[in-house]
């Protein structure tokens, strides 16, 4: 009853569920509906669902409980050390602090879109406290994670349908990204000549050079080395998970070829020491070890003191590999192989700043064949009759 003493009388949608692994009877409840109309409309509508195998049992898992106790677990045999450890850092940093503790039948396109734009503008947020802003790309991973997490609650039957595959996440230079800092051909050749004596310079040298990652470097061994036809079989990668170094494959799981230039294959050989093992490693430290990641960004900026280089990270070098080779007209494609990127689009979206120059470039260059040829073409109407007649001679 009311507080007017009316009674009033809610309706209730009963369904059967499959049966327990026991064999007995379950069913389930839904209501209150106001009227008996209601009430018969959900139960058509939960009985169409069951049949489709989209009825999902309502719950109240967390995000937060899907994903630390559940996801993280189930999906560990499947990635890489690398990858799930990027996948806990991220949720950890960027998604659980303001999803996590929602349930996960509460999450909406509309939520996850308003969740990435704030993402977007005030970066990570621990607590109270907030970071610097994110790029957009890095907002394209964030969606791909939660759309993976998302995906897998639905498999397992606790989402009706994957709200992050209806999110809209922010265009590509909707909002500035942090600019990648690379050296011009000048200062590139400057730092390479300033630490030819220093350690590892063979180890940045390859970087620059090439365009292989950090962790490519320094899985590098010696018989991935053909001093035959001067290329290097790029097949595994060193990185470094919690402090940890562990061997990998390179990304994208596949090997690749790279070619070298003269000057850098001459360096690279007469670096090999004498008694050095075919699956020895090419990048060693002063006590004959295998030095880590981090110790390599170090002894990086250590060299860039001592030469007065511009600052930059170590992955940078592979930026300026990328952006002088596109700046010089290397094709796409030949770029796109020795980076080792999925597809060329990739390539495409990541240099994008280079391209302005070059299509300037392309402009000229066909505006130049064409008028080129017009002008030439002006010219020799313009030449007397003798002289044709002189040039065909002689041409005969």
């Amino acid at each position: 009853m009311d507080a007017q003493g009316k009674r009033h009388v809610s309706w209730y949608a009963v369904v059967d569920l499959p049966r327990r692994a026991d064999g007995k009877r379950r069913q389930k409840w839904h209501g209150g509906f106001a009227t008996r109309r209601e009430a018969e409309v959900a139960r058509a509508d939960i009985l169409q669902r069951l049949a489709l195998g989209t009825y999902v049992e309502k719950n109240s898992m967390t995000v937060n409980e899907w994903a630390k106790e559940t996801w993280l677990q189930l999906i560990e045999p499947q990635l890489k050390p690398t990858t799930l450890h990027s996948y806990r850092r991220n949720l950890e940093l960027h998604l659980l602090p303001r999803l996590g503790h929602l349930r996960l039948r509460d999450l909406t396109p509309l939520l996850l879109t308003s969740t990435y734009g704030q993402i977007l503008s005030t970066g990570r947020q621990r607590g109270r406290s907030k970071g610097t802003a994110l790029s957009v790309t890095t907002i394209h991973y964030l969606h791909s994670i939660l759309h993976h997490l998302l995906q897998d609650a639905l498999d397992a039957g606790l989402l009706e349908s994957n709200p992050a595959s209806r999110a809209r996440l922010p265009r590509h230079g909707a909002l500035s990204s942090p600019e990648q800092r690379c050296w011009s051909a000048t200062e590139l050749a400057e730092f390479l000549n300033q630490s030819a004596h220093l350690p590892f310079a063979l180890a940045w040298r390859l970087a620059a050079m090439t365009g292989m990652r950090r962790g490519e470097v320094l899985g590098l061994r010696w018989h991935d080395v053909n001093f035959s036809t001067k290329q290097l079989h790029v097949r595994r990668t060193l990185v470094s998970v919690g402090g940890v170094t562990h061997e990998s494959t390179p990304k994208n799981g596949r090997p690749r070829l790279v070619d070298l230039d003269e000057h850098t294959f001459r360096f690279l050989r007469a670096h090999k020491p004498l008694s050095a093992d075919e699956g020895d490693r090419v990048i060693l430290d002063s006590d004959g070890k295998s030095p880590g990641p981090d110790a390599l960004s170090r002894a990086f900026r250590s060299a860039l003191r001592t030469t007065n280089a511009p600052p930059i990270r170590f992955h940078d070098l592979r930026h300026t590999h990328a952006t002088l080779a596109l700046a010089a007209g290397v094709p796409l494609r030949v770029v796109t192989e020795r980076l080792g990127h999925s597809s060329p689009a990739f390539t495409l979206r990541r240099y994008a700043h280079v391209l302005p120059g070059m299509q300037a470039q392309a402009a000229e260059t066909f505006a130049q064949m064409i008028h080129g040829t017009a002008t030439q073409r002006a010219q020799v109407q313009q030449l007397p009759v003798e002289t044709l007649a002189g040039e065909e001679n002689a041409e005969t």
